[in-house]
């Protein structure tokens, strides 16, 4: 545990472990995920069919300023705080729009640009995202893995908040058996029993609102949490995963 806390502490996340934000843009939600340093960024979305990505640095990043903001001058960290904090905390200027382009002929990818318009130091700024259709591993590696994971955990976690209740429901029934009387009797329970609870689940009314907003509900605050934790452990796992296949190829070297 300790070489995993020390692990933690020293490693950078790549994109795969930036958690997604839903997006409504134009009435459609969008999926998307970013990763900002201070002289690039790498951006990703989905319309839950394709994948559009985008990564830009340096000198690419201060000749788009150029083009789309002329009369603005900048660092360009401060360029991308302005960005990042428009799609991260959009304000009442900020407005987000999206234009699908097809390629031009059938072997051509289609295009999409994210226009990004807001307010820096009191001027109108715009940003356009040119993003390019993404391979299909983009799909298994930031959504369809990552969600089966979301999905394997939380019923792990389920089941052991079973085993709680279902320990707690002996332990009421000791204190019981021992003649101990609640004080209130409007916090009385019943015992918890796993079949019951599910189909209470399977017929009640917020269970088709999650079917409704499965698209914004899955990745809010507690979604958003529990996606970065499952690609940090994830991340260490596939590392130790490969610094022991690393060294049983050393050893059979060494024999």
């Amino acid at each position: 545990m300790s070489s995993e806390v020390e692990w933690r502490r020293q490693w950078k996340p790549d994109l795969c472990a930036c958690h997604w934000q839903p997006l409504e843009i134009e009435g459609k939600v969008f999926l998307a995920k970013w990763r900002f340093t201070q002289n690039s960024y790498e951006i990703l979305l989905t319309d839950f069919t394709l994948f559009w990505y985008e990564e830009m640095s340096d000198e690419s990043l201060n000749k788009r300023v150029q083009e789309l903001n002329p009369s603005i001058e900048a660092s360009v960290t401060r360029i991308l705080d302005q960005i990042q904090g428009a799609l991260e905390r959009p304000g009442k200027d900020t407005t987000l729009n999206i234009n699908l382009k097809p390629g031009r002929s059938e072997s051509s990818t289609e295009s999409m640009i994210l226009t990004v318009n807001s307010q820096l130091a009191g001027m109108p700024f715009v940003w356009k995202f040119f993003c390019k259709l993404g391979e299909t591993k983009l799909c298994s590696d930031h959504l369809v893995i990552p969600l089966l994971t979301m999905v394997a955990e939380l019923k792990r976690r389920q089941q052991e908040l079973f085993k709680l209740l279902q320990n707690k429901d002996r332990e009421i029934e000791e204190y019981k058996a021992q003649g101990v009387k609640t004080s209130r009797k409007h916090i009385k329970t019943n015992p918890f029993v796993e079949t019951a609870f599910e189909m209470n689940m399977m017929t009640s009314k917020d269970f088709e609102n999650e079917i409704k907003n499965c698209r914004t509900a899955a990745f809010d605050s507690d979604g958003q949490d529990l996606y970065r934790q499952i690609m940090t452990k994830k991340a260490w796992v596939e590392r130790s995963a490969n610094k022991e296949s690393r060294q049983g190829a050393q050893s059979g070297q060494v024999v």
